[in-house]
């Protein structure tokens, strides 16, 4: 946590952590007890247990009065109603969805810089199908280009945003670089963010 702050704020994180804070806490709570066995005229066993019962009692304390709810609460949340759309819509290849900016939830900006991280929750819901996130649409062109290239399998490209202006320039330049051909592409329009499949214009 204290070397890599950034991935300690992942949810598996704490819960890897916890048998060790136990074991941990447990030992110190048992230390404590025994210590009332050793003669208080030394002056160390008196800072010990003073030290001790500060830590103990913030911990225990700590625990008693936190609020029980759930890490992640995002019910009726526009992600997850965005998230369940992706997953509802038929395609043809097994979807890669590039998001630019239709998702509210990220993780800090400065872990992966110009890729926003997605939260693993979101992808939960939309069926743990990954959501590659993108600052700008140069970004997205440069990774969808290299996909087109290199990946021995074909995939149905969704691409989610809300800004539509977004996904003219990518098909733009997509065409004029040769990965696209001219024709028609679905559109589906929830709220504010729209999803558009590419699958029928890849050559």
């Amino acid at each position: 946590m204290i070397l890599f702050p950034v991935g300690a704020m992942m949810a598996y994180e704490k819960r890897q952590m916890v048998p060790f804070v136990s074991i941990l806490v447990s030992g110190m709570t048992w230390s404590f007890l025994k210590g009332f066995k050793l003669p208080f005229q030394k002056v160390s066993t008196l800072l010990y247990l003073l030290l001790s019962f500060v830590i103990i009692f913030s911990f225990w304390f700590g625990f008693a009065v936190m609020p029980r709810k759930p890490l992640y609460d995002l019910k009726g949340h526009p992600d997850v109603q965005l998230a369940r759309t992706i997953k509802a819509i038929p395609t043809k290849y097994e979807p890669v969805i590039f998001n630019l900016g239709a998702f509210l939830e990220y993780w800090n900006e400065n872990y992966v810089p110009g890729y926003p991280q997605i939260h693993p929750i979101t992808e939960y819901y939309a069926g743990l199908e990954p959501i590659i996130s993108f600052s700008s649409p140069e970004v997205a062109i440069a990774d969808l280009q290299y996909m087109l290239s290199h990946s021995p399998y074909k995939f149905s490209p969704l691409l989610v945003t809300t800004d539509t202006a977004y996904i003219k320039e990518i098909i733009l330049t997509l065409s004029k670089s040769g990965y696209l051909k001219q024709g028609s592409i679905a559109m589906l329009k929830t709220g504010d963010r729209y999803i558009f499949d590419l699958t029928a214009l890849i050559k």
